[in-house]
C-alpha cells in the first residue's frame, strides 16, 4: 500500500538493542515501537522508586528515549545531555533546588544548556521539574549523588500526570517530539522482581541479577508487589527449594497488559524478540496477562534474536536453554501450553566464527553447539 509504513515490535531492555534501534530509527517509511517493563531496580532507579511510592523503574525507558532522540532536531543534543546526565557524588541540596529552578547561575543549567532550548520546551522542562520540586521539599529524603537526571524527569511528569506511569510516558514523548514509540508492556502496576537460582538461593532484586556472575543457573523468575523483608528471606532460607518456589508462585502477580502494547503488537509486520539481559528485562515483559494470545493472533512475522555476548544473569546459560526458558515464560501460569512455532517464526543465532580475528575469548560467547528443532 501507498505511503503505508512498515511497522515493528521490538521487546527490550535497556541497552541490549541500542545499535539495532540506531540502524531502523531512521529509515524513511518505518515505524518502531519499542515494548519495555519497568521492574529495573539499579542503583539510581532504586533510589527513586523507594523516593516515590508506585513509580516504576524508569531507567530502562530513559535509555531508549535516549536512543531515539533526533540528534539533527533543534533540541536533540540538549535533550540526550539531558536524559544522559547523572548528578555528581558532592551535590549539595541547595544546588540541587537551584538546578530544579533552572536558576540561570546554577552550574549544571549552565554544563548542559538548558537555556538554549526552545522557548516552549525551556518553559515545558520548567513546569515538569517544578513538581518534583514541590515533592522534593516536603519528601526531603533523597540520595542525589550519581541519580540520572533522565530518571529526575520522567519522576516529575509522574508526579505530574496523578502518579499514572503510561500517560507519563505518552507525555514525556510529546516533550520530546519522538517519532517513534517506547511502551511500557503493562498498564502500570508497581511490581518487583525476584529470582530463584537452580540451586535454591534467592535473588532479592532485579540488580542483584544482573550486576553478580551467579555460579547457578536462573531456575524461574516472580513478580511481586512488596519486596521482600529480611524476615521473609530468614523464613524461606529454612525451607528448601520447592516450598521456596511454591510460595514465590503464590504471592506472584501477572500484571494486566497495556491496551496500547495490545493494538501495536495486532498491528505490527515484524514483531522482535530482542537480545539482552533476558532474566530481567526480556522475560519478565513475557509474564504479562494475555500477551501470548495477542502475539499468536498478530499476522506479524515474528523473530527471536539471542545475545552474542553471555550477561551476568545467563553465565551458565546457551542458545537451547534461553529458548527453552523463552517458551517456559509465555506458558507460565496457562492452563494449554502452545509451541515456540506460534511465537516465533525465525531464529537468529550467532554463529561462533574461530577465524574472526575480532573474536574475545570463547567463553565470553554464548554457546550454540546442537543441531535442534526448535
Amino acid at each position: 500500500q501507498k505511503n503505508s509504513k512498515i511497522k515493528i515490535c521490538l521487546f527490550s531492555g535497556g541497552t541490549g538493542n541500542n545499535r539495532f534501534i540506531d540502524l531502523i530509527k531512521n529509515i524513511p517509511g518505518v515505524e518502531i515501537n519499542i515494548i519495555v517493563n519497568g521492574y529495573d531496580d539499579g542503583k539510581s532507579t532504586r533510589e527513586i522508586r523507594k523516593y516515590i511510592p508506585g513509580i516504576l523503574g524508569p531507567s530502562d525507558f530513559r535509555k531508549n528515549l535516549s536512543y531515539l532522540i533526533d540528534l539533527n532536531s533543534a533540541n536533540g543534543k540538549i535533550f540526550k545531555d539531558l536524559l544522559n546526565f547523572r548528578f555528581p557524588s558532592k551535590i549539595t541540596r541547595s544546588e540541587f533546588i537551584s538546578f530544579l529552578k533552572l536558576s540561570k547561575s546554577n552550574k549544571i543549567v549552565k554544563k548542559l544548556n538548558l537555556y538554549n532550548l526552545t522557548y516552549e520546551k525551556f518553559f515545558t522542562l520548567k513546569q515538569y521539574l517544578s513538581f518534583f520540586l514541590k515533592f522534593y521539599i516536603i519528601k526531603k529524603k533523597l540520595i542525589i549523588s550519581d541519580i540520572s537526571l533522565g530518571n529526575i524527569l520522567i519522576s516529575s511528569a509522574f508526579l505530574k500526570n496523578n502518579k499514572n506511569f503510561n500517560f507519563s510516558l505518552r507525555d514525556i514523548h510529546n516533550f520530546f517530539d519522538m517519532k517513534n514509540n517506547i511502551y511500557n508492556v503493562t498498564k502500570g502496576e508497581n511490581l518487583y522482581l525476584v529470582a530463584i537460582l537452580e540451586n535454591g538461593q534467592i535473588v532479592l532484586d532485579e540488580e542483584k541479577l544482573v550486576s553478580i556472575k551467579h555460579k547457578f543457573r536462573v531456575e524461574d523468575i516472580f513478580l511481586i508487589k512488596k519486596k521482600l523483608t529480611k524476615k521473609n528471606l530468614i523464613y524461606l532460607n529454612k525451607k528448601n527449594k520447592n516450598f521456596r518456589i511454591k510460595y514465590l508462585n503464590k504471592i506472584t502477580k501477572y500484571p494486566t497488559l497495556n491496551p496500547d502494547v495490545a493494538k501495536k503488537l495486532l498491528d505490527s509486520d515484524i514483531i522482535i524478540y530482542g537480545p539482552g539481559t533476558q532474566y530481567s528485562s526480556l522475560f519478565p515483559s513475557y509474564l504479562t496477562k494475555n500477551i501470548r494470545e495477542i502475539i499468536v493472533k498478530s499476522k506479524a512475522k515474528k523473530f527471536l534474536v539471542t545475545n552474542i555476548f553471555l550477561d551476568n544473569d545467563i553465565i551458565k546459560e546457551n542458545v537451547e536453554s534461553i529458548i527453552q526458558k523463552f517458551n517456559f515464560f509465555f506458558n507460565k501460569n496457562k492452563k494449554t501450553k502452545i509451541k515456540n512455532n506460534k511465537l516465533i517464526d525465525y531464529y537468529l543465532i550467532n554463529k561462533f566464527d574461530k577465524d574472526d580475528k575480532n573474536l574475545l575469548e570463547k567463553k565470553n560467547y554464548l554457546g550454540f553447539d546442537k543441531k535442534k528443532n526448535f
